[in-house]
């Protein structure tokens, strides 16, 4: 989507907000860099040398640990107020970066839970009879400086590890299935605001990048006109090759539909030992 600046206010930053209606319809972007992505999957996989491919002026928030062996911009995240002056800091300020990282999703949401809890004195949400008034309050901490984000005109990646869940079937039968580590509220951010959400795995000896559901992994991708095959066919998978700057290109080649392959069927690929979702009676 092609991103434009927020409003302006007055001289001083004050004042009235200076509007103006749009005079033609919205240009998608076609700049794979300018999106919003969920990055999800195995940990130590190589998510964040993935992400890093994106721009080489990301800025990454690691709320884990630095990835120290990583030549890439980062800061260190671990409280709250990390996230939240930092992001300021992104989106208030002219500044080089075209892009931001930030490295995890839930556990950011832990923080947000921990500093809610100092400022409107709580231990945890669920200790206050308030009919879900301080689980709303973490929800607001959490997502206000995310939301700065997504209305900058940066690209976005968050991440997150891989987590299973069971999914019951109306006919008793139940199966597993791979989707974003995360809760409830951390889920209602995802599904509200990030429109690409993509696997990354592995296939026996082979790298992954799934961008497109089934009934064995959450997937999926906000694109109308991208990553479909020269023939026109849906790509599901993306191989990532043996580095991050493979992996990124063939996924640059996917965006622009020349991958020939759809890699949804788990026989193209080559010594494959892809475990398989599991259903059973109930």
């Amino acid at each position: 989507m092609s991103r434009k600046p927020p409003p302006r206010r007055g001289s001083k930053g004050k004042g009235k907000i200076e509007l103006e209606l749009p005079t033609e319809p919205n240009v998608p972007s076609s700049d794979l860099n300018e999106s919003v992505i969920l990055l999800y999957g195995q940990k130590k996989i190589g998510k964040t040398t993935l992400a890093s491919q994106f721009s080489k002026q990301m800025m990454h928030l690691m709320v884990e640990p630095q990835a120290r062996e990583l030549a890439i911009f980062q800061a260190s995240c671990p409280d709250y107020e990390h996230v939240k002056e930092y992001v300021d800091l992104l989106t208030n300020k002219r500044n080089k970066f075209d892009a931001v990282s930030v490295d995890t999703l839930p556990l950011f949401y832990k923080l947000s839970m921990e500093y809610a809890g100092r400022v409107e004195g709580f231990k945890h949400p669920s200790d206050n009879k308030d009919f879900g008034k301080s689980w709303g309050v973490v929800q607001s901490y959490f997502e206000k400086p995310l939301m700065k984000l997504l209305h900058s005109n940066k690209g976005v990646v968050f991440h997150a590890h891989e987590a299973v869940e069971e999914i019951q079937q109306r006919d008793g039968e139940s199966y597993n299935l791979i989707r974003p580590e995360g809760s409830k509220s951390v889920w209602q951010f995802i599904n509200a605001n990030v429109e690409n959400i993509w696997y990354y795995h592995t296939r026996g000896t082979k790298r992954f990048l799934q961008i497109r559901g089934d009934n064995y992994a959450f997937a999926c991708v906000s694109f109308t006109d991208k990553f479909f095959t020269p023939k026109g066919d849906q790509i599901f998978s993306i191989p990532m090759g043996n580095s991050p700057q493979e992996g990124y290109k063939n996924l640059k080649i996917a965006f622009e539909n020349k991958q020939t392959k759809t890699y949804e069927d788990f026989d193209e690929v080559e010594e494959s030992t892809v475990r398989r979702s599991s259903r059973r009676k109930k």
